[in-house]
């Protein structure tokens, strides 16, 4: 099957059924520690980098932090979001199936994709973590913590 026919593929779900809509935005100036704050509050691990002018340079992780800012062990250091960003954006088209996606994943050695809408823009993001859960839900097995951002706190605190 091409490209093409899989990104097609009628009897598969597509990637906006799973993917997480809103999208956390940091400036490329906040300092990591303001940023591990921020995507504590948020429950989220993924955050797109602008610059001065609005435009994405990247993306950061919790896997970009340092192990002490987020966990606060060792106070401010000043090192800003820029310097641990990752510059490249890996993207999907919105029309894209999971299985799709999770083909991309796994050939770009990414664990999240930036899913962009027809018109251009990203309109989401989609986390390994994300289709992992729907395989495993598609097979009928329940996803301790589910949606409510624990896993997150649980991996920050047992690392």
């Amino acid at each position: 099957m091409t490209k093409s026919a899989r990104m097609a593929s009628a009897l598969e779900p597509r990637v906006m059924s799973i993917a997480r809509r809103l999208l956390t935005v940091v400036d490329r100036q906040m300092t990591v520690d303001e940023l591990a704050v921020l995507l504590l509050e948020h429950h989220v691990s993924t955050a797109v980098v602008v610059g001065p002018v609005g435009g994405i340079l990247g993306f950061v992780s919790m896997n970009d932090l340092p192990r002490e800012n987020v966990l606060d062990s060792q106070g401010p250091d000043g090192t800003l979001v820029r310097d641990v960003m990752t510059p490249l954006v890996v993207t999907i088209p919105e029309e894209s199936d999971i299985p799709y996606a999770a083909a991309v994943m796994a050939s770009r050695n990414v664990h999240q994709l930036f899913v962009r809408a027809a018109a251009g823009p990203i309109i989401a993001v989609l986390h390994a973590r994300d289709v992992l859960a729907w395989f495993a839900r598609s097979r009928g097995l329940a996803i301790p913590g589910d949606d409510d951002g624990e896993w997150r706190r649980n991996r920050l605190f047992s690392l």
